[in-house]
């Protein structure tokens, strides 16, 4: 399987959806005139009201049949979709143990579909990119894609007989899609609880990540009053911090349907901490030159 981004995954389904409704719908309206044309005769010159209730019926019955080709295909393009997003996860009969907080398990060495990039955001708070509500909203946008073109469908004209096929209700195929997508929004919060969880983990860093290097060294030592000791405990706990982010955290963790890459995250944590580390170093030193003149 490809990885892709949101966006990339977004654009290629979408024009997949195009390309099957548009040659989907060319098939009915070749097929409709087909039956038409296979049947027409004379009559229809002399009785043209009665040949097109005849035709009339005859585009109903046959788009009816057509109906159950499309039901058919919207059942295995749901499988199909659903698949994508629902694979990660063990079956029951394999989920021997229980997971902590009720998360269900996932397969392991499975290969992710998507990219998402683990950030600091401006609330100083870890997040993702994409988010989980911006990632849901766009996944399940292609079902509402996916219903528009299906009630679009029956619209097919045969203006030659002033005919219409828009009579034919393809409600069923909607309420497939309705409960697809209420299945996939359950699906896409389990999968991102996983995130979540990995985002809880790393959650000790956001105190240390929020401070501004401008601005720390002189908010903790303001008189030049702190003890040897509480430089070395406040820079033992800056380097502890630097060694995670730097060292400890991998480039990137599969965590099921997602590669989540780190290492923006990672370089610009990285600098932000020795930043802060130079500036109480070069805080101390200007208290200990001041201390000796």
């Amino acid at each position: 399987n490809e990885i892709l981004t949101l966006e990339e995954f977004i654009n290629k389904q979408s024009l997949k959806l195009t390309q099957t409704s548009r040659v989907f719908k060319g098939q009915i309206q070749e097929t409709l005139e087909g039956v038409i044309s296979s049947t027409m005769n004379d009559e229809v010159i002399v009785d043209k009201e009665n040949e097109k209730y005849r035709y009339t019926k005859m585009v109903t019955l046959t788009t009816r049949m057509l109906h159950m080709i499309m039901l058919t295909i919207v059942i295995e393009t749901l499988k199909q979709y659903e698949k994508i997003f629902n694979h990660y996860f063990l079956n029951e009969d394999d989920d021997e143990e229980e997971e902590e907080e009720d998360l269900p398990r996932l397969k392991e060495n499975t290969i992710p579909q998507f990219t998402i990039d683990l950030i600091f955001n401006d609330d100083h708070k870890l997040s993702l990119i994409p988010t989980n509500d911006g990632f849901k909203d766009q996944i399940l946008t292609l079902l509402l894609n996916l219903e528009t073109a299906v009630d679009d469908l029956p619209s097919i004209n045969l203006p030659y007989l002033g005919l219409e096929t828009n009579t034919i209700s393809y409600d069923d195929c909607c309420q497939l899609i309705h409960k697809s997508k209420s299945y996939l929004d359950q699906v896409l919060t389990a999968l991102f609880a996983h995130l979540d969880k990995f985002l809880n983990e790393y959650r000790y860093l956001e105190p240390t990540l929020s401070l501004e290097v401008e601005k720390f060294a002189q908010d903790f030592d303001p008189d030049g009053k702190r003890s040897l000791d509480d430089y070395k405990k406040q820079l033992s706990e800056f380097y502890n911090i630097q060694d995670a982010v730097s060292t400890k955290m991998r480039m990137f963790y599969n965590i099921g349907l997602f590669r989540l890459s780190c290492r923006s995250f990672k370089e610009l944590s990285s600098f932000h901490m020795k930043g802060l580390i130079q500036a109480l170093l070069s805080h101390m030193k200007k208290i200990a030159l001041k201390a000796i003149g």
